[in-house]
């Protein structure tokens, strides 16, 4: 039971289903066709061209593997991790910056207060009182 199931993977059962469909439709177009490419023409029954351009799609499948897809979506991953990263870096800098900002200004705004309190209380004690 346990063979049954790792045999029928839904990969697998997916293949089959698209096997029989593609062999019925085979199956159902028989007549010939004439099929043209830049100088060529070869007339063919359908049966033999849907063959084959089923046999080219799983050459094409075998050729670029899972494999290569997977390393393709890793590399690609990695590229965007990194990307993500620079971008967060970016953001914090300007954050941290932004606040320094701020820090600069309420400092400044600080010493203009101080500075109008010692002009202020300058002008008071030096101007002459009215009797």
């Amino acid at each position: 039971m346990k063979d049954a199931k790792s045999f029928f993977t839904f990969k697998r059962v997916v293949a089959l289903i698209i096997v029989v469909l593609v062999a019925v439709f085979a199956l159902q177009n028989w007549k010939s066709v004439e099929v043209s490419l830049l100088f060529f023409a070869i007339k063919l029954p359908l049966i033999i061209l849907i063959l084959a351009m089923l046999a080219i799609g799983v050459f094409v499948g075998w050729v670029f593997e899972k494999s290569d897809f997977d390393h393709l979506v890793v590399n690609l991953e990695q590229e965007t991790r990194k990307e993500l990263d620079d971008i967060q870096t970016q953001l914090q800098n300007d954050k941290t910056a932004k606040k320094e900002a701020e820090a600069a200004s309420q400092v400044a705004d600080k010493a203009k207060e101080v500075k109008n309190d010692v002009n202020g209380a300058g002008d008071e004690t030096n101007q002459p009182e009215d009797k």
